[in-house]
């Protein structure tokens, strides 16, 4: 099974929307690696996520702002120690 790695809101994300069915106005991330579900949130979504999704794991980003995720999003390897960093 491929990986999947999303960064979007589920307002204007139908994609994410699908995966997080919660009302989430921020970009965060989610991905989906060996079969595994992750969400990384704000501390606000958090209860949200955890109650609506069906997530494995739901990783509170304390100091990681929707900029620098979106920032990390162009640049390719930012994304895979964002994600990787978010996960330990």
């Amino acid at each position: 099974m491929p990986a999947v790695l999303i960064c979007a809101d589920t307002i204007r994300s139908p994609e994410m929307r699908h995966e997080v069915p919660a009302e989430i106005m921020d970009p965060f991330l989610y991905a989906e690696v060996d079969g595994r579900r992750y969400a990384v949130v704000s501390q606000l979504e958090v209860q949200a996520v955890n109650e609506k999704a069906r997530v494995g794991g739901c990783v509170f980003m304390p100091a990681v702002s929707a900029a620098s995720v979106s920032g990390a999003l162009r640049r390719r390897a930012g994304v895979v120690s964002l994600v990787s960093g978010s996960l330990r």
